[in-house]
């Protein structure tokens, strides 16, 4: 009997220790607390798994399908715990490693029944935890080198939060296919099962199927993250282009005045050589309403947000669209320069096609930016015609596309990433953007 118990120990230690750590290390994770209390709770789930498993066995018998699903809902709590993470996040991550979980499992019992036959029909004994272990060698080191480079924290925190409610969906469908052919398919029990070579190379199929979606899962993100990072750069090269256009024609601008200004003194004193002040009155007059209204070349001592504001004050101007910035902020932001162009590019960009799409000529963009007690406070409000509709979630439809309007999902998530506070409200055909932001 204690032999038994320790077995039962043994494996129920060797099925969840090795999975625990490959998920919390091996993957990239954000914890809830220090090392010292993480692993403080690796010990005291352990213990936890291991006596569901000895209560199951020797106390009160639970079936193998409920057990299982039962220390599949204990591990998701402890994760959730100790771990910072969107709850879809969650489930998609825990079912992975719970899928990879499986197919040990399945194949340390077939290589069992093939080395250990005498001990095969045992349910747990020494010589299946030691294939397991075997296989958890061969295995989790190589998917943890692979997770570290290409399922990295960048490339995770990049997908919209959103999108993991239908991510999960993956693993979630592996899940339950293995746990329909396991306990309900077949009048055969799971450890038989898993000894008969066909439903063992089954499993091998599903888990190569598995790691194949997974692999084109991740990179589709990639691709999809460079997409994202090179139409950023081209936004920035374009406003680039535009500020050193703006810049060469403010210079040829300072060249024609230079070059005309001799006439106009000459006039100028011809007038006051005369005494004939009323027409010398005049003609200042019409040489001010004549001179050229240039756009301001700084709205704010921030570069990357500078160059925008240029930018799309200048689309404004094209478009007939009044525009009216005031920044009195930094010039060191919270974000970094991608971030700030994503936030405000997104936001004007939306506001200048709400005011283009509008039929009547009061078309107006009013920013507003400053410090205030260790916050950057920003306001930005547009006119605008059409309804805007939002979800019971309060998530705005775009009105160029179908689905949600990409533009302020990707700002709300900035600004939240920075534990920043964004608010937007509609008043009278206004559009209000409301956004705080530590200073640093």
């Amino acid at each position: 009997m204690p032999i038994m118990i320790a077995e039962e120990i043994l494996n129920a230690l060797v099925d969840y220790v090795p999975y625990v750590l490959f998920i919390l290390f091996a993957i990239p994770s954000k914890y809830k607390c220090s090392r010292y209390y993480l692993f403080l709770m690796i010990v005291i789930s352990s213990a936890l798994q291991a006596g569901i498993v000895l209560f199951s066995h020797f106390t009160y018998p639970i079936p193998v399908h409920a057990l299982s699903l039962t220390i599949t809902l204990c591990s998701f709590v402890f994760y959730i715990i100790t771990v910072k993470i969107n709850f879809f996040h969650a489930i998609f991550r825990l079912l992975l490693v719970n899928n990879i979980a499986n197919f040990i499992s399945v194949a340390a019992k077939f290589i069992e029944g093939q080395l250990f036959p005498a001990n095969a029909s045992i349910g747990y004994c020494w010589s299946y935890s030691l294939c397991m272990l075997v296989l958890q060698i061969i295995l989790l080191i190589p998917f943890t080198l692979v997770f570290n480079k290409f399922y990295s924290e960048e490339v995770t925190d990049s997908i919209d939060p959103t999108i993991w409610r239908y991510l999960c969906l993956i693993p979630v469908i592996f899940y339950v296919t293995w746990f329909y052919f396991f306990y309900y398919v077949s009048d055969l029990s799971s450890l038989e099962m898993a000894l008969h070579p066909f439903h063992t190379l089954f499993q091998l199929f599903l888990f190569l199927g598995q790691l194949l979606i997974y692999a084109c899962v991740i990179k589709l993100v990639t691709a999809y993250n460079q997409i994202l990072s090179l139409e950023q750069e081209n936004h920035m090269l374009n406003i680039e282009t535009l500020q050193v256009k703006n810049i060469q024609d403010h210079i040829n601008e300072v060249r024609i005045i230079r070059h005309d200004l001799r006439h106009h003194f000459m006039v100028m004193c011809g007038y006051a050589d005369k005494k004939e002040y009323d027409k010398l009155t005049d003609y200042l007059h019409r040489y001010s309403q004549e001179m050229t209204d240039t756009a301001a070349l700084s709205y704010c001592n921030h570069p990357t947000l500078n160059m925008i504001l240029i930018y799309y004050s200048q689309l404004c101007h094209a478009r007939n669209i009044s525009i009216d910035i005031k920044l009195n902020i930094p010039q060191n932001l919270t974000l970094s320069d991608n971030e700030v162009a994503v936030l405000f590019g997104n936001l004007l960009e939306n506001a200048c096609d709400a005011c283009t799409a509008q039929t009547k000529n009061d078309k107006k963009i009013i920013l507003r930016g400053q410090k205030r007690q260790h916050q950057l406070i920003f306001t930005l409000d547009n006119t605008f015609e059409n309804d805007i509709s939002q979800s019971p979630d309060e998530k705005f439809f775009s009105t160029k596309h179908s689905g949600y309007g990409l533009g302020t999902e990707s700002a709300r998530n900035i600004v939240t990433k920075h534990g920043g506070f964004i608010d937007f409200q509609t008043n009278d055909h206004l559009f209000c953007v409301s956004i705080m932001l530590p200073e640093s």
